[in-house]
Formats: C-alpha cells, structure tokens, sequence
C-alpha cells in the first residue's frame, strides 16, 4: 500500500511500464491487478463482505491486455533490484537504476 498526496482516484493507473523504487529494491509496473473474491470471504475474524468486491466493480473497470475491462484495483511489479523495503519507506516513481 502506498499513500500519495491528493485526492481520490487510482494513481496506478499512469505507471504502467514505470519504474518504482521503494527503499533499496527497484521494480517495474507491469499490469493492473485484477481482483478477485478472495478479499470479500470471511477471514479469522474478520466477516465477509461481498461490498468489497462491489465497489471496485462499480468504480474502477479498466483494460487489462486482451482480457477487456476488469476491476483492478492496484498494480503488479517485477523486481530489477532486489533489497530491503520496509514500512515507511519513501516511493520514487520513474526511479532509475
């Protein structure tokens, strides 16, 4: 989870073959997260709640390659660097190698 200045919306969506450094590691932006119900099942003791699901649905359905409009919610990454990253740690997007 990243926190970022500003309102609400998905940021994600722009780093699309960005690079991101997050304290030593470096990765690249590879393609939106789809996701699934997973979340929305009760979990110890946290009870489910399919509203989960519903609002990413109802708010933010975009391409992903060839699959059409799903809904994402975040991005997945390669690593390029390999190193520590901890909570708190400063995020650079377009970081360098």
């Amino acid at each position: 989870m990243v926190e970022l200045p500003g309102g609400p919306g998905f940021p994600e969506d722009s780093w699309g073959g960005s690079t991101l450094r997050i304290g030593e590691a470096l990765f690249q932006v590879t393609v939106p997260t789809p996701r699934c119900v997973v979340p929305t099942l009760s979990h110890d003791e946290l009870t489910a709640d399919p509203g989960i699901m519903r609002a990413v649905a109802r708010e933010h359905r975009i391409p992903v390659l060839s699959l059409g409009s799903l809904s994402c919610l975040g991005v997945y990454l390669d690593v390029l660097e390999p190193g520590a990253v901890q909570k708190g740690d400063a995020v650079t997007i377009g970081a360098g190698r």
